[in-house]
């Protein structure tokens, strides 16, 4: 039994953003999270990524760098990625801030 005054929060994983309007509507203000699978290479829960932020809620990827298998793939690519990056931005980061960033 809860105590009077306590507020129970709730969350939905591996919903659709009709489930997460219906369940909004079951559990009222008491939802707060989404969790679904979402990574560089898996962005097909964008939906419901966008329909969490229009209602203010939190959004929980799991497996978000693709898997255990990909990350030396991802890791690969990430001193590209933050070369760009830092391009786009026009920053200017010096060899030693790079190589940190590259470890």
């Amino acid at each position: 039994m809860l105590d009077e005054g306590v507020v129970v929060m709730a969350g939905i994983s591996n919903a659709g953003v009709s489930q997460i309007d219906v369940a909004r509507k079951v559990l009222g203000g008491r939802l707060v999270s989404i969790q679904d699978q979402f990574s560089p290479a898996f962005r097909s829960s964008r939906g419901e990524l966008e329909q969490g932020s229009k209602l203010g809620l939190s959004f929980l990827p799991w497996s978000p760098l693709g898997g255990i298998a990909n990350v030396k793939d991802l890791a690969a690519s990430r001193s590209a990625s933050i070369r760009d990056s830092a391009a786009g931005s026009d920053l200017k980061p010096t060899a030693d801030q790079f190589a940190l960033s590259s470890v």
